[in-house]
Order: structure tokens, then sequence, then C-alpha cells
């Protein structure tokens, strides 16, 4: 995704540097959205009796995640440079460099997450915990802009 993503707006941008006002600034309003509802999110009921997703489930449902879109254009207008080569090798190297990041991160983030559900069993923590979150996201939106 981070390849096709970023080759087919990297090729938009290279050509047009004022879309990468545009897609900043609603990457930036849609950051303050979701920080909003981390924030303000309850917790959800349990899940009883159903099946997990299947790895190529959450594998497409990555093409409809706005999160992933927004990951997606934010490389692709901080990283891609007109100077620095065609939009398909750059896209290519950045999609690479992704994966290779992302691989070793994932059971890090998992083991962190599982903890972490242990750890906020109060609807209390629960909640500190989500204004935390929401309030460090718009933080970065604000250091993201500036």
């Amino acid at each position: 995704m981070m390849f096709i993503v970023t080759f087919g707006l990297g090729s938009v941008i290279l050509t047009n540097p004022f879309v990468l006002q545009g897609v900043k600034w609603c990457g930036a309003v849609v950051l303050c959205w979701l920080a909003w509802k981390v924030a303000t999110a309850r917790r959800a009921g349990a899940v009883t009796g159903g099946k997990p997703a299947s790895f190529i489930g959450m594998a497409a449902f990555q093409w409809v995640n706005p999160k992933s879109w927004l990951v997606c254009a934010s490389a692709a207008v901080t990283f891609l440079d007109e100077g620095a080569g065609t939009a398909l090798g750059q896209s290519a190297i950045l999609g690479l460099l992704f994966f290779l990041a992302a691989l070793p991160s994932c059971l890090p983030w998992l083991a962190f997450g599982a903890a972490l559900q242990r750890a906020l069993r109060s609807e209390r923590a629960f909640r500190l915990f989500n204004v935390a979150m929401g309030a460090l996201l718009a933080a970065s939106v604000i250091l993201f802009l500036w």
C-alpha cells in the first residue's frame, strides 16, 4: 500500500507542489478528528463467539482504513523530493524502508498492547489513558504544522 499510494500521490506532488499544502492541511484535520475520537472513546464491549479476522481480511482492511491512507500520504509529502529521482524509484525505496521498519516493530507493539490491556482494567485508568493519547495526537498535529 505504501508503494502504490506514494507512487500515485508522489507523481501528483512532484508535478504540483500546491497539492502538498492541501494534503498537509487535510491530514491535520483528520488527525485532530482522530484525537477527539480517541479522547472521548468509550470502552468497547467484549466480543463473544466471533471468529478472528484472517490475515488476508486484515490486509484488505488497510485499504479502507483512513489512518493507513494518512500514513501513506504523509510519507509521500514528507519524503519525496523533486530532485531525488522519479516517483517510481522513490516510492519503491520508501515502500521497502517502511516494510523493513515495520517488520521488527510488530512484536514489541503487540506485547505492549497486551500489557497495557491488563493495566487498563478500571474505567478511570482507561479514560485517563485515552485522554492522554488524544492530547498527544493533537500535540503532534501542532508540531506537524509548526
